[in-house]
């Protein structure tokens, strides 16, 4: 009866086994994924304008809310808003294009 036992308990360890490493071959391909999005994310950024670049990186990268980005740039609210849809559509249109 121990033998038997022992063997279906194997068993299930080996089953367990092989998802857990199906599990990270999926985990590390999404990271791979993630990470190959943001190298292309990165080089877009890079060929955009230096000024939509920074207002960009302020906004998403440094967490700045629109009322500091007016205060660091003195421009207005409508102008930081403005400047944001801009340079998200600009760095949208050269991420698209990179294909």
């Amino acid at each position: 009866m121990n033998y038997v036992t022992r063997n279906i308990h194997k068993k299930k360890l080996k089953d367990e086994e092989i998802e857990l490493s199906a599990t990270n071959e999926e985990d590390s391909s999404e990271e791979v994924l993630f990470e190959m999005k943001a190298d292309k994310l990165a080089k877009a950024l890079d060929l955009i304008e230096p000024n939509d670049k920074m207002i960009l990186l302020m906004k998403y990268q440094d967490d700045f809310s629109i009322k500091e980005i007016e205060q660091a740039l003195e421009i207005g609210k409508s102008a930081v808003k403005m400047r944001l849809k801009r340079a998200r559509e600009k760095v949208i249109k050269v991420y698209k294009d990179l294909n």
